[in-house]
């Protein structure tokens, strides 16, 4: 999980938003994939600060964060913009 105060920071705006984000035709999640010893692929999604899934209103702010991460990536994990579209209008 990235604990960066940017990150942080991001997470903290985004909850303050959620009102919006429920209102939101779509929301965007970020998926998390790794290879444990045996090979099995494990997939994951990122959580805010309160470990909550984080749910993401705008796509483009999803694919920026999926890049950074892919960029940054030690461990061979694979991340992707997964989403999620909301049919309560």
């Amino acid at each position: 999980m990235v604990t960066s105060p940017l990150f942080l920071l991001i997470f903290e705006y985004i909850n303050k938003l959620k009102n919006i984000f429920k209102m939101s035709k779509s929301v965007y999640m970020i998926k998390k994939t790794m290879v444990d010893k045996n090979g099995k692929k494990i997939h994951v999604l990122m959580t805010d600060n309160h470990s909550e899934i984080l749910e993401l209103p705008y796509e483009n702010i999803a694919n920026k964060m999926v890049d950074v991460m892919n960029a940054n990536t030690d461990s061979g994990c694979i991340y992707e913009v997964i989403t999620i579209d909301n049919n309560k209008n």
